[in-house]
């Protein structure tokens, strides 16, 4: 591929979370793909204030999840923005004779967060396994996928942000192993305290995830058979937009398919209320799972 020195891609993290900062760098890198530009990011660990004064459950530090950028790259980019001319949050090429540097680093705040990245979902899943440090790439490699996967989220959800109702999920776990005529495994992914989901633990086999690095959470989410997910949550986005399985969100979710649609043709992906009668082609998709209980 012959990448043109003249123009370059740069994703730019805030103080953010994990599902906000991949959005951004999925962006830029499908701009940087389509137009076979050189990317570069930013750091993305760092210290985030929030999670620590509202003693979260996990900190948000992201120290060594990803392949960061090396010090002649970071040098490469400081020389190259000296002559560049900045554009931020571009949609296309500019006609300039000079060099120009394409920026990534407003959170996304639309209605359709993978609008831009839909398009390109097979070569960002790559790419992010990809970035992944060796060492968690063996790690994930040794987990096992869940059948069903829950991500329950908390947090600073509880300060503003819209909560999903723990009977939403208790009660689709229900009707899912119902559907399935099988008492399907669950792994719960969450940030809540024990006392905040006691009541879903106490559901037979239905297990919290073991203590380990985000990134791997929501890789494991992904490659549940089936999604459940929380509204509102990039984390729990992230999951979907990934996942090859089953995808149930919740009634009140206001954002639109999460995959392209020739995924969601193979896999369901929607919306689900566990009070209604099943979706017909859902149901039947449900029907499909066997899980073989291993040693």
């Amino acid at each position: 591929m012959n990448i043109d020195s003249t123009q370059k891609v740069f994703a730019s993290f805030p103080d953010t979370g994990l599902g906000n900062k991949l959005l951004i760098w999925a962006r830029a890198y499908a701009f940087a793909k389509t137009h076979k530009l050189e990317l570069f990011c930013s750091a993305w660990w760092g210290i985030h204030f929030g999670s620590w004064i509202r003693n979260e459950k996990s900190k948000r530090l992201y120290l060594g999840y990803f392949k960061e950028d090396s010090l002649k790259q970071r040098i490469r980019l400081l020389l190259f923005r000296q002559k560049a001319k900045l554009v931020c949050e571009p949609v296309a090429l500019q006609d300039e004779k000079k060099p120009v540097l394409y920026c990534f680093r407003e959170i996304v705040t639309g209605k359709d967060y993978f609008e831009h990245i839909k398009p390109a979902r097979a070569e960002v899943k790559n790419a992010l396994y990809q970035l992944l440090r060796p060492r968690l790439v063996d790690k994930l490699q040794r987990l096992t996928p869940p059948v069903i996967g829950v991500h329950i989220r908390r947090g600073d959800f509880k300060l503003g942000s819209t909560l999903t109702p723990l009977s939403f999920f208790i009660d689709s776990i229900k009707v899912i192993r119902e559907a399935c005529g099988q008492e399907l495994p669950v792994t719960v992914f969450t940030d809540a305290a024990i006392d905040e989901i006691e009541e879903l633990l106490q559901l037979p086999e239905v297990y919290l995830s073991k203590p380990q690095e985000d990134v791997l959470d929501l890789l494991l989410l992904s490659r549940s058979r089936i999604c459940v997910l929380s509204i509102g949550s990039t984390f729990s986005f992230w999951g979907g937009f990934l996942s090859n399985g089953i995808v149930l969100m919740h009634p009140d979710e206001w954002h639109p398919e999460l995959r392209p649609h020739d995924v969601n043709l193979l896999s369901y992906e929607g919306k689900f209320d566990p009070l209604q009668p099943v979706n017909v082609r859902l149901l039947e998709q449900l029907k499909q799972i066997n899980f073989e209980q291993k040693d």
